[in-house]
């Protein structure tokens, strides 16, 4: 996976699925955590960053998904338990197939990564702003799929441990 430590900064590339259907879009979180995401993960090396995508989906869930077109480009500087950390995202349009398990609103989801369990549960666009959801921008997000995607930039660049140039 591309992720590693330099200057005392947590670097990763993450790809991840924007999935939409009516008016709800799907987020999980680790078993644990307060906070939503992306469904997605870490890139590997030689990867392209919509194959991650649909890779980490299958592996996660056993659902395959269609990813549709880039719709974020992301810049995150973020402190992960008190680690600096810069995280490139690449956030794609998706869609589940047919009849998947996963478009059941109603309820939330289980998966596993590895050892891991993992919720997924569809939340309304309109209520985003009051959810514990990261990066904090999709918050109040456009989405829109017809336009171009766009870049972001997420917390403030340059943070880095005192002392290091």
């Amino acid at each position: 996976m591309l992720s590693f430590n330099s200057q005392g900064v947590q670097f990763n590339v993450r790809a991840a699925a924007v999935i939409l259907e009516d008016g709800c879009l799907l987020l999980h979180r680790a078993e644990g955590d307060d906070i939503w995401v992306l469904p997605g993960g870490r890139v590997e090396p030689g990867e392209a960053a919509a194959n991650a995508t649909a890779r980490e989906m299958m592996e996660e869930t056993g659902q395959s998904i269609e990813c549709e077109g880039l719709a974020f480009c992301v810049e995150n500087f973020f402190k992960w338990q008190g680690q600096p950390s810069h995280e490139l995202g690449y956030y794609f349009y998706a869609s589940l197939p047919s009849g998947s398990r996963l478009s059941d609103k109603q309820r939330s989801h289980e998966a596993r990564e590895g050892d891991q369990r993992l919720e997924y549960r569809w939340f309304e666009v309109t209520g985003l702003t009051k959810l514990a959801l990261y990066p904090e921008f999709l918050r109040t997000a456009r989405f829109d799929k017809q336009a171009p995607a766009q870049h972001v930039v997420q917390g403030i660049p340059d943070q880095r441990p005192a002392g290091d140039a």
